[in-house]
């Protein structure tokens, strides 16, 4: 199995996430790993309606990368 391969937000510290997600896809990244950004990352206590709109940024994103 291949390990999958992934970015840190690091490298983008002042991106939103939603262009963190656009482009981890659009580059074909399996994977992220959150830091940095203007919230610092994507914390356990995001309210569920945020998490619900990066899941579905997500799922946008990866279908039109395929």
């Amino acid at each position: 199995m291949d390990n999958p391969l992934a970015f840190s937000t690091l490298a983008c510290p002042e991106w939103p996430a939603e262009l963190v997600i656009e482009k981890a896809a659009g580059f074909g990244y399996d994977a992220l790993e959150w830091r940095g950004g203007s919230s610092g990352h994507v914390p356990p206590h995001m309210p569920a309606q945020r998490l619900a709109d990066l899941r579905h940024c997500r799922a946008e994103f990866s279908k039109a990368a395929e």
